[in-house]
């Protein structure tokens, strides 16, 4: 995350960098953004090969419940046919 910290009054900018290993360029690329093990945003890029991209997000996250409160939030950056789950 680009603040380090995220708030309710506006948008947070997420940050994924993504590197391709492969041979061949890759057209097209769905990179999904999910909060919480839902979907928030999806990109489409191209990657070449030996190629590190940054993918930005803006995500506004929802307030937590009750003034001074403050809240977690699972985030998850993934990348359509990547046979790499653990990265």
């Amino acid at each position: 995350m680009h603040d380090g910290i995220a708030d309710a009054q506006s948008p947070a900018v997420l940050v994924a960098t993504l590197r391709h290993e492969g041979k061949s360029a890759r057209r097209n690329v769905a990179v999904t953004l999910s909060i919480d093990g839902a979907e928030a945003a999806t990109r489409t890029v191209d990657l070449e090969p030996g190629q590190s991209r940054e993918v930005a997000f803006p995500f506004t996250f929802e307030p937590a419940a009750g003034p001074g409160r403050h809240a977690h939030a699972a985030v998850e950056v993934s990348m359509a046919s990547d046979r790499l789950p653990a990265d």
